[in-house]
């Protein structure tokens, strides 16, 4: 009985702070983000995303991030048409609109990247890992392209003289070969050569390693994770202190360029 007594109070409190304006405040015990609970913080991420690119998508997770005077949202998320795609989503709420940013496009751009690059390779090498990792979530980067349709690298390329971005239009590519091919520096030159005819108007960064079949084996399982952190094969080849050849490929006309082979440049 007494029980009961105290659920009917329970009941009859809530319900009159509701009816007397005070819904707000029972909402923000619930709240998660910027006023949300978790489920219409996912919502709001899932509807965004499908506003701009016109498919679905999986949240992978979301997770709140703190500074000074805000707190933003990050997380990741995945194209329902394609779930080995991860890319990284961050939202704030700074002015009248909350805004989200993604790296959906660009994630597209890397797997395609990777892909032609590997064909490449797999024609001069038997063992190999390439990783690519095509910069960033900052809004600055964005290309403003709103599809993933087509030949995206060629269209990615291409939105930054559009928009006057020439100077963010940067990619890194890590490759990795075994380590009796150091010699034969025509080779690795040959198959960037041919590489370059998919980096169309993209200045791009590449470093290629020889190192030994272990190495090789967890770069690739590295590069081949769902992990959007993408420098992880750099950080294996940087710190096993291999022998590196840089070469960079210039849109402006300069085409590949073999830059140094100093590993502590």
């Amino acid at each position: 009985m007494v029980k009961k007594i105290i659920s009917v109070v329970l009941v009859s409190v809530f319900l009159s702070l509701t009816l007397s304006g005070c819904a707000d405040f029972v909402k923000s015990m619930f709240s998660y983000w910027d006023g949300m609970t978790i489920g219409e913080t996912k919502s709001y991420v899932q509807e965004a995303l499908k506003e701009k690119y016109g498919e679905e998508f999986i949240i992978n997770y979301v997770n709140k991030r703190s500074g000074e005077h805000y707190t933003e949202l990050v997380g990741e998320c995945s194209p329902k048409s394609d779930e080995d795609i991860v890319f990284r989503i961050k939202a704030n709420h700074f002015s009248d609109d909350r805004m989200l940013y993604d790296e959906y496009i660009r994630n597209v751009v890397r797997k395609q990247m990777k892909s032609n690059i590997e064909d490449v390779l797999a024609k001069y090498y038997n063992e190999y890992a390439a990783e690519v990792n095509v910069l960033g979530l900052d809004p600055y980067y964005d290309s403003g392209i709103c599809s993933s349709e087509g030949d995206i690298i060629k269209t990615f390329s291409e939105s930054f003289s559009k928009n006057n971005k020439e100077d963010s239009n940067k990619t890194n590519v890590w490759i990795v070969v075994k380590e009796n091919e150091q010699s034969d520096i025509n080779k690795i030159q040959n198959a960037l050569q041919e590489m370059t005819d998919i980096f169309y108007s993209l200045k791009v960064y590449i470093d290629c390693f020889f190192a030994d079949q272990a190495t090789i084996d967890l770069c690739n399982e590295k590069a081949n994770s769902l992990n959007t952190s993408h420098f992880e094969v750099m950080d294996i080849t940087y710190n096993s202190n291999f022998t590196r050849e840089r070469f960079v490929y210039y849109n402006n006309g300069n085409g590949l360029v073999h830059i140094t082979s100093d590993i502590d440049d």
